[in-house]
């Protein structure tokens, strides 16, 4: 999503294996059982895991890609992620991994490592 610079193709390629994995990533959530969180009613490793990444996905598949919506057809995934905004430790984590994505935005980061042309080759799919 946010690394480069690297070829355009090589980048489309990455964004359709996101959307690929946040498919199979609400399959996991889908076998929850008991409580919001991965492994159940608390806050585990694999929460402190994905959240951080979910943070970059968030952000930067609707800013960059135009994306509508991480969590459009993913609803459990979207019960994980409200459940972990609301948690403490989650949303320190949110704060700090969002302040640091607006710093590099306020760089121009973007334009650095070639997403925004990158984004403008429509012979790729970017959006999911």
């Amino acid at each position: 999503m946010y690394r480069g610079p690297m070829d355009v193709t090589q980048r489309a390629e990455g964004i359709a294996a996101v959307a690929k994995q946040l498919d199979a990533l609400e399959g996991v959530m889908s076998l929850r059982t008991d409580g919001p969180f991965v492994a159940g009613r608390e806050p585990s490793t694999a929460d402190a895991a994905l959240f951080p990444t979910y943070v970059f996905m968030e952000y930067l598949l609707p800013k960059l890609f135009g994306w509508d919506d991480v969590f459009a057809k993913r609803p459990r995934t979207r019960e994980w992620w409200d459940a972990m905004r609301t948690d403490t430790c989650g949303a320190r984590v949110y704060d700090e991994v969002r302040g640091g994505l607006e710093a590099w935005d306020a760089a121009g980061r973007w334009a650095k490592v070639g997403i925004e042309d990158a984004v403008e080759d429509d012979a790729h799919r970017w959006n999911y």
